[in-house]
């Protein structure tokens, strides 16, 4: 069961597991998009019915991977995630209580004229492939586990961008040969 408090006008949101849970976050237009390497069901009952107005609706949806929860927001607030033990905190507000540490993106020029970006990103888990209905594209999102690291600003390519994150990798691919590949210590797009 996820955990809502309210501090001040911040939405304090805490979700428990009972095993070391990677996760992604990211916002996109007016939703926050949280994404779990669980199958365990979570209970998101609480966060429409004690966030006050600040959040519309809050879904959750199964993916192969793991699980997908989508906060409708009333209006367009930062979010920030820090893990403690077994438990994922993430903050909804006006400003950041959690620093993300920035991730970097490094050109590889490949022979053939293809070339690859790698992301240096140390211990990645899944990569999740993510339909958004509402904008109707497909999105590459890989998740880790703590601390906080993701791009503090969208990094545009020909073929595809990484998305402004709070915590993990989102790439939304503009090409239909676009992938993306999962190591030890990066991410090759």
């Amino acid at each position: 069961v996820v955990d809502v408090r309210r501090q001040g006008e911040a939405l304090r949101l805490t979700f428990p597991f009972v095993v070391p849970t990677p996760a992604a976050v990211f916002r996109r237009a007016d939703a926050i998009w949280l994404v779990f390497d669980s199958q365990a069901p979570i209970d998101i009952n609480k966060i429409t019915a004690q966030s006050g107005r600040s959040i519309r609706n809050a879904t959750v949806t199964r993916s192969r991977q793991g699980q997908v929860i989508q906060l409708k927001l009333d209006k367009p607030k930062l979010a920030s995630i820090g893990a403690e033990g077994l438990t994922w905190t993430v903050v909804v507000g006006d400003m950041m209580l959690e620093p993300t540490q920035p991730l970097s993106v490094v050109r590889v020029a490949q022979g053939g004229g293809r070339a690859s970006v790698t992301i240096p990103f140390d211990a990645p888990s899944q990569l999740h492939r993510l339909s958004d209905g509402e904008i109707g594209d497909t999105l590459l999102v890989v998740t880790a586990l703590g601390p906080a690291r993701g791009f503090l600003k969208p990094q545009e390519f020909v073929e595809f961008s990484a998305l402004v994150s709070t915590h993990g990798v989102v790439i939304q691919p503009r090409a239909d040969d676009v992938v993306a590949e999962v190591t030890n210590d990066k991410v090759v797009v």
